[in-house]
């Protein structure tokens, strides 16, 4: 019921005129976006008004059960103070310090707290101020609350040290993503941008299938209709009616950090500050229509009061979720450029809200934002901004479309990794009754976008109308098979050739090859292996007597006697370790010689593609 009313939503947008999707010479879109139904069933909390009442005592009360390095340890505090907008730091500005066995003093703000069952979505008990935190080092932690001039007592606690599968927050480093503790962490995943109905339980299935298939990370949108604490129904600024949201996310942060994914939460969605693509301006509480100060979506970006308004936002947001090792990184917007915002405003919003966001979060997670239609340099270059995205929606070959793309994009904002953050063959939809019934597009996405250089494989759209139906998520674990061990980050896009030049091959070289480990990777694609060629072989099928049998999968004819020429590797004795990237299965290995700095190898009969990893 959920697909079908989102997606009949969608075509009748599309047949109204009233979602764009302009085309570039790219063939990037906007992000495919629709108004996901309502949660089912929930109680808010009683709207009865609040006597406010200054606070005479602060007591801490310790949730967690332990606290360890890198993982949440929950605060209640308890006070006897009663506030007409608990979410105002300038009527309650309620906050936490954290002193730590290593000298450091961390503060953080408190959040206003309310419980709920998932069934039903009914509140449960009363709200409370809550306080979240993970410490950065083993040993004796304090913590005070303070308000003002009052304070708690002191709690203290020890934080044992972390666990062996917990490397801590992600940063970049030579251009490339690796965790506070040195391991590498390459990109493996999907847009889960939001669920319906009963959210929680649409992203527990979902995150036990990418997580069984060796995926890391998914985007996730606080858009009105799914995760976002302020819209029509909370005004600006007291975020009480969407506090069911707020919790339903919590559960989306705790689950992603058992199946140890991470999330690049969007704070932003473009339609919510548009007028002509997926527009939503017409329900914005910043829409003086609805009593807030603006009278066209631009004026977010440079109105004071609006801009003060939203750094509250940012504020009870980094308190509530900046603690999470799952936090990949906050996303400014999805997909600016279809706002009225021009360069100018966006960057100097961006240059003023990220220390907004930053001055709460103690952890320093990554900053990004995401543009449909270029790489947007004047933007993606600023300091404020960690890493660069792509988003591409078209139906063209990625092995041959994908490494100008990197090229374009890398050399547009150099120094940075490049994020392939969204991707998908139709802006208009894909579902399961798409030609394509074994993801060959989603698969060669994969390949082709690690093999070009980008800082992950293309992370594909269409998660719960087209890979969760179809059951595609075996396409990323035979992806992540492949990748088991490796670090992409550390190579750069190199040219080795092949015996027969019709047959694309992308190679990866490590920066240092004489540092051991894998010193190449290479990825052979038969142009016959595509949707285009899917289709045409299906098309025939249905011309014949009995049509395109059940359970139909198409494979081009079998490719033999190529070998592959290699070059800029160091002279020496190397092992090829062939892998089939359709089967998700390691072939032979081979041992071979490069003299003179080149070598030709015999590539294995394959279907579809081929890879290799070489090592000395």
């Amino acid at each position: 019921m959920k697909g079908t009313l989102r997606w009949l939503l969608l075509a009748a947008l599309l047949s109204t005129g009233l979602l764009l999707a302009a085309c570039q010479a790219n063939q990037a879109q906007s992000t495919p976006t629709a108004e996901a139904t309502a949660p089912e069933a929930f109680s808010l909390p009683a709207a009865t008004p609040v006597e406010p009442r200054a606070a005479t005592f602060l007591t801490l009360k310790q949730l967690s059960p332990a606290a360890r390095v890198y993982e949440r340890l929950e605060l209640a505090i308890e006070t006897d103070g009663t506030y007409a907008n608990p979410f105002d730091p300038a009527e309650v500005d309620l906050r936490l310090r954290l002193r730590g066995p290593e000298g450091q003093e961390v503060v953080i703000p408190a959040f206003w707290y309310q419980e709920y069952h998932q069934a039903g979505m009914a509140a449960t008990g009363a709200p409370e101020w809550r306080a979240r935190f993970s410490p950065a080092s083993a040993g004796t932690w304090s913590a005070t609350a303070f308000l003002g001039d009052l304070q708690s007592p002191e709690l203290t606690f020890e934080a044992a040290a972390p666990d062996p599968d917990s490397h801590g927050f992600i940063r970049i480093q030579d251009n490339r993503f690796l965790h506070d503790d040195g391991q590498v962490f390459y990109p493996l995943g999907i847009n889960i941008g939001w669920g319906s109905g009963d959210q929680v339980s649409n992203y527990a299935g979902w995150l036990e299938k990418l997580s069984a298939n060796g995926g890391n990370i998914i985007r996730v949108w606080m858009a009105s209709w799914s995760f976002a604490i302020e819209w029509d129904d909370t005004g600006l600024g007291n975020y009480t009616n969407r506090l069911y949201r707020a919790w339903q996310l919590d559960q989306v942060f705790s689950m992603a950090e058992d199946y140890s994914v991470v999330i690049e939460l969007v704070l932003l969605n473009h339609g919510a500050f548009s007028e002509r693509v997926n527009p939503e301006w017409d329900d914005n509480p910043y829409n003086v229509e609805n009593g807030g100060m603006c009278e066209a979506p631009e004026c977010f970006a440079t109105d004071p009061q609006a801009r003060e308004y939203f750094k509250r936002r940012l504020r009870y947001i980094a308190a509530r979720w900046g603690y999470s090792t799952a936090l990949f990184a906050w996303e400014w917007w999805n997909e600016a450029d279809w706002t009225p915002i021009d360069d100018p405003e966006m960057a100097a919003w961006i240059q003023e809200m990220t220390p907004a966001l930053l001055e709460h979060d103690p952890n320093d997670h990554l900053v990004s934002t995401s543009y449909a239609q270029s790489a947007r340099p004047a933007i993606n270059n600023l300091p404020e901004i960690d890493f660069s995205q792509v988003h591409l929606y078209s139906s063209v070959n990625p092995a041959l479309q994908f490494p100008d793309l990197y090229l374009e994009r890398s050399q547009a904002v150099p120094g940075k990794p490049v994020l392939f953050a969204e991707f998908g063959a139709d802006a208009g939809i894909e579902d399961a009754n798409s030609p394509d019934q074994q993801g060959l597009h989603l698969h060669n996405g994969l390949w082709a976008a690690t093999f070009s250089g980008f800082a992950s494989p293309a992370m594909y759209w269409w998660w719960d109308s087209y890979v969760d139906p179809l059951d595609l998520w075996p396409v990323f674990g035979r992806m992540a098979r492949f990748l088991e061990g490796e670090d992409p980050g550390r190579m750069l896009p190199g040219k080795f050739r092949l015996s027969n030049p019709n047959f694309p091959v992308l190679a990866l070289l490590a920066q240092d090859p004489a540092a051991g480990g894998t010193v190449a990777m290479a990825w052979i694609h038969d142009r016959k292996n595509t949707t285009d060629a899917l289709q045409q072989a299906r098309l025939l099928l249905s011309w014949q007597e009995g049509g395109v049998p059940q359970g139909w999968v198409y494979k081009p004819e079998a490719v033999q006697g190529l070998s592959l020429k290699l070059q800029g590797l160091p002279d020496g004795t190397y092992t090829a370790r062939w892998y089939a990237p359709g089967e998700g299965v390691w072939l032979e290995d081979v041992i071979f010689s490069i003299s003179d700095g080149e070598a030709a190898i015999a590539v294995p009969e394959f279907t579809g593609d081929m890879a290799v990893k070489i090592t000395k």
